[in-house]
């Protein structure tokens, strides 16, 4: 995806006060399972990525209206993405989760037209910046579409369809939607399978027969 030709060859570091073990901010428990430990729509990049942030929530507009190039144009002009201004595994994983939707939109959102070659480098170069840290791909993976990309309708409601919403979308509407929140309910219902695995894992003897 990425293509010297457009993105230079320089060095990419991990960024500024990240550390080379960054985790995935959740804690396996019988309530949430894999879902994070925080509900997701309370993790916010700081005020210096306002333009990226803004759109995000663009997207789907911008998507509609995408026509000769206008919408990889678009991307192109954001302002340079702060690296330096990540602080927190939490952080890096919005950063992540923003930066994938932003490139996915890049690369797949102008309809009827072949995808280009290659990212710019404003987009590929901090991409694969937060994703060096935190030990991923750089790519839209299962965690930063579906783990981190919900919120309660009612934040004091239960984790199920019909108190849930995305927070972010290509297109919106109700199929992608739901395809994304049926996933998010399961994994809320999985929960006391995943934290009952370790226990699952302890041998059992009794009478000399294990078990």
């Amino acid at each position: 995806m990425f293509s010297h030709h457009t993105t230079p060859r320089f060095p990419l570091h991990t960024p500024p006060n990240a550390s080379a073990s960054l985790c995935f901010p959740t804690t396996i428990s019988p309530n949430r399972g894999f879902l994070p430990s925080i509900d997701p729509n309370t993790i916010h990049l700081p005020p210096r990525f306002a333009a990226h942030e803004q759109a995000l929530d663009e997207l789907p507009g911008r998507i509609a209206a995408a026509h000769n190039g206008s919408l990889q144009r678009w991307l192109t002009s954001l302002p340079p993405f702060p690296l330096d201004a990540l602080d927190g595994d939490n952080i890096h994983w919005r950063a992540m989760h923003v930066l994938s939707f932003l490139a996915h939109a890049y690369m797949w959102g102008e309809i009827g037209q072949p995808p280009p070659q290659c990212l710019p480098a404003s987009l590929a170069v901090p991409w694969n910046a937060v994703a060096t840290a935190l030990q991923m791909p750089p790519i839209l993976v299962y965690a930063t579409y579906n783990l981190l990309n919900w919120q309660r309708l009612d934040p004091e409601g239960p984790i199920a369809l019909g108190n849930l919403a995305c927070l972010t979308n290509f297109y919106g509407g109700v199929d992608e939607e739901w395809f994304r929140l049926v996933h998010v309910e399961i994994e809320a219902h999985a929960a006391p399978a995943v934290a009952g695995i370790p226990a699952g894992q302890v041998l059992h003897c009794v009478g000399g027969v294990c078990v």
